[in-house]
């Protein structure tokens, strides 16, 4: 059997002191003291990194980044001109984002548990019943400008971000528990119990 000379124990220790302390800094700037700065962003846009976990269903730090800036753009958006509200988050801002976010996962692993799927066109149709109920114009064009204007997204990412997890906790709410709000907030309360979250928000 070949020896181990000093030499290599010595390189071999300072690369696992360098992959720890890589690690380390890595873990420090996405959970312990979150940073916001574009090699995160490119980071966590490329690996699927999560912030927090409902049982198996996780929730992606790229998309707490981009609710984040959804919030700021709204928040800067000529939907609160002349409102008294902030102009940035906050600690409790994060907090709320994160909470959604939480609250999402925890009704997919609901559906998850009672085989629940949703298609494209069960959101579609939640989409156009949504636009007929808000009196507001229905033009595409200037939906599209509103939705621009007041989040940076466009119709598909409004889809996604809002409209379909919308839709599927209302399946939850009709399929599972038959419209009763108190079960159902009961066994959403019991899921969120078994959250745990990645990132300290101070």
């Amino acid at each position: 059997m070949r020896k181990i000379t000093p030499k290599t124990l010595v390189a071999v220790v300072v690369v696992l002191l360098v992959l720890l302390g890589g690690c380390g800094y890595l873990a420090n700037a996405l959970y312990w003291h979150p940073q916001d700065v574009p090699w995160i962003r490119t980071f966590v846009t490329r690996v699927p990194v999560p912030i927090a976990q409902v049982e198996w269903q996780y929730v992606r730090y790229a998309d707490y980044l981009a609710q984040q800036d959804a919030t700021r753009v709204f928040l800067h958006s000529p939907v609160t001109q002349g409102q008294n509200m902030p102009k940035d988050l906050d600690t409790a801002g994060n907090k709320m984002i994160l909470d959604q976010l939480i609250r999402a996962a925890a009704v997919r692993s609901m559906a998850q548990t009672a085989n629940i799927k949703l298609t494209s066109d069960d959101v579609d149709k939640s989409y156009d019943a949504l636009i007929a109920r808000a009196g507001t114009s229905t033009d595409p064009g200037e939906i599209t400008t509103y939705l621009r204007d007041a989040f940076g997204w466009n119709v598909d990412t409004f889809k996604q971000k809002v409209v379909a997890p919308a839709t599927l906790e209302t399946a939850v709410r009709q399929e599972v528990y038959k419209n009763d709000d108190a079960a159902f907030e009961k066994a959403l309360e019991e899921k969120l119990k078994k959250t745990v979250k990645y990132i300290r928000l101070n």
